[in-house]
């Protein structure tokens, strides 16, 4: 993390009014969104702070699968929440929670309305005190879908940390308005949160 999102960072702990007002917007490597909360600090290429947002498109079951690269930083005890499969107000959907532990590991859950199950075992070799990315797949295969999660960064980035097989899937056919996909933000930096590409079968 250079200076600059240092002092960012320390300017909205100081003063969380400091930001720009919410509404959709376009950065590099970031889709769309709309700020739930105006206390995130936003530039050409990242948010950061403390706030939840919503992505602007839909998010869509594709029959191949479903695909999201996200890439963050974590400051002490700070976290991020990924929001898959929800409603407008990010509820109701599928929850993988990254956090970093006062030892500088990460907790990882993947939490759903009939679920909550702890991944953190996976990730034991990766350092909180370092940039991540991570590529989440979403493969939509009948009545158990599954959930694979990949590290872009090492040397066994061409296998899954986490392969999951669900018990079952979000009912999105009863939705009433189209499945969102959002994330919370507790002392977080994101610098990729984009819904596209390939899904991977390992």
């Amino acid at each position: 993390m250079n200076d600059l999102k240092v002092l960012s960072l320390a300017l909205l702990l100081l003063n969380p009014l400091a930001c720009i007002s919410p509404g959709d917007q376009s950065r590099v490597g970031i889709d769309p969104l709309v700020l739930q909360s105006p206390t995130l600090v936003q530039e050409a290429d990242y948010l950061a702070g403390t706030g939840s947002l919503l992505f602007v498109a839909p998010i869509k079951a594709e029959a191949e699968g479903t695909h999201i690269s996200l890439g963050f930083s974590l400051q002490a005890e700070g976290s991020l929440t990924v929001h898959m499969f929800s409603e407008n107000t990010l509820a109701d959907g599928i929850d993988l929670r990254f956090i970093r532990n006062p030892s500088d590991s990460l907790t990882v859950q993947l939490v759903t309305p009939s679920l909550s199950q702890n991944l953190s075992d996976a990730f034991s070799g990766i350092s909180a005190q370092e940039a991540l990315r991570f590529e989440i797949d979403y493969l939509n295969v009948g009545s158990s879908p599954r959930v694979l999660i990949w590290n872009s960064v090492g040397t066994d980035s061409n296998q899954p940390l986490v392969e999951l097989t669900l018990a079952s899937s979000i009912n999105l056919q009863e939705r009433t308005t189209p499945a969102r996909w959002g994330l919370t933000l507790i002392k977080a930096l994101i610098t990729l949160a984009h819904v596209g590409g390939t899904t991977v079968s390992p």
